[in-house]
């Protein structure tokens, strides 16, 4: 068979085949509108670093910056534009300044301006930033003491602030720990 000519980057079709299966290998007259050649992250402490380079771009509108907790649900954190059209190597990043605790998957969302997109390969990323947790608080509810453990892995001030049920100020004082 022959690829037909009205085939698409992201759709392509061929005639004349007569074999087994109505599916075939095709291929587009049409480049794809970006050359992803990159693209990775890394934590530097607070936040995650995201960069990634283009060789080719082709109406390249922007790219949205997608995050998960799961690998599975993407939500958008950031855009950043695109070159539009160039034949040459671009470098771009983007800075997440607030990962969530453990493990981030990121994906770019690369947008036409036509609206049509299509999406990265996926990059994790174990966040590293200081996760504090209050947990164990008892006797709940108390008309004494309370106790609650705090964890944190680095040294910190904490700011407790403790209210009875009518929502008054009872405790307001900061903790070293």
């Amino acid at each position: 068979g022959t690829c037909v000519t009205s085939s698409t980057a992201t759709q392509t079709s061929r005639t004349g085949l007569n074999g087994f299966s109505r599916f075939a290998v095709a291929q587009s007259p049409l480049p794809l509108p970006v050359e992803l050649i990159s693209f990775t992250g890394r934590n530097e402490d607070n936040y995650n670093r995201l960069e990634w380079l283009t060789g080719t771009e082709i109406n390249n509108d922007y790219f949205n910056v997608e995050r998960s907790v799961d690998g599975v649900t993407f939500e958008k954190i950031g855009e950043v534009d695109g070159a539009g059209n160039s034949t040459t190597m671009r470098s771009y990043s983007f800075n997440d300044l607030h990962p969530a605790a453990g493990t981030n998957y990121y994906r770019l969302k690369q947008v036409d301006y036509n609206g049509t997109f299509t999406h990265s390969a996926i990059v994790s990323i174990e966040n590293h930033y200081s996760a504090s947790v209050v947990e164990n608080v008892h006797p709940n509810p108390t008309s004494g003491e309370v106790f609650f453990d705090f964890v944190s892995d680095k040294a910190t001030t904490i700011h407790i602030v403790i209210c009875d049920m009518f929502g008054r100020v009872v405790v307001d004082e900061f903790r070293k720990t």
